[in-house]
């Protein structure tokens, strides 16, 4: 669910959603799109209200994920202790926060395959995990990361994007799912993987996302 643009902070909307989730028993895996306009973790004081807000709505809807992003500018230099340095007090901060709220805090940052065990190595939380994008990894210059990362960084990924820019995921692009989807697969992942593609029309959405099921459930099933 994107909690800024769906409104998802305000309770009589959450309770909304969960009303539908459960009259369509579709679950909410994770809270996405956490930070409003002006918020950066990079900037502690301004993220952590926002991460708050998402837990506390993701509890109620029973997502165990808040997808936590930090991109380009607004992602921790890892070179640099002034910037990661609060970065990690944060987390800290609020790993208990949302431990008690069942939910795990994925990251999903532009740093290399390195600098994302550093990160996590230091922040030290078992609630404080990966939420991996083989395809975002292409497109941030850390070429071959992407399909590495599924294959080496284990239970440290918390859960996964699967997508291929415009094209459906059977076609060429960044990441050769081909060889990708086998490697989730061999290294034993069991969360779920979540589709975040583009569509033009809803029945474009629909069409498309069964051909992209298929496609994926040929290597995972």
């Amino acid at each position: 669910m994107q909690t800024v643009r769906s409104k998802l902070w305000e309770r009589e909307t959450v309770l909304a959603y969960k009303r539908e989730s459960n009259r369509w028993a579709m679950p909410t895996i994770s809270m996405g799109g956490v930070m409003p306009q002006g918020a950066s973790l990079v900037k502690p004081s301004t993220a952590e209200e926002p991460i708050r807000k998402a837990i506390a709505s993701g509890e109620i809807l029973g997502a165990t994920v808040v997808l936590v992003p930090a991109f380009r500018q607004d992602c921790p230099k890892m070179d640099d202790e002034a910037s990661y340095g609060p970065v990690v007090e944060l987390l800290q901060k609020l790993s208990p926060v949302a431990a008690d709220a069942g939910i795990i805090l994925g990251l999903e940052l532009s740093l290399s395959l390195a600098e994302h065990r550093k990160f996590l190595a230091l922040i030290d939380r078992p609630n404080v995990r990966i939420y991996w994008d083989a395809t975002g990894v292409e497109s941030m210059q850390h070429p071959t990361e992407g399909l590495k990362g599924i294959q080496t960084l284990g239970d440290l990924i918390c859960q996964q994007h699967l997508k291929n820019g415009n094209k459906l995921m059977e076609e060429s692009g960044l990441i050769d799912w081909t060889k990708a989807l086998p490697a989730i697969k061999a290294s034993g992942y069991q969360s779920w993987l979540t589709f975040e593609t583009p569509h033009a029309t809803p029945d474009a959405c629909v069409e498309q996302t069964r051909r992209n099921v298929a496609f994926v459930r040929k290597y995972l099933v």
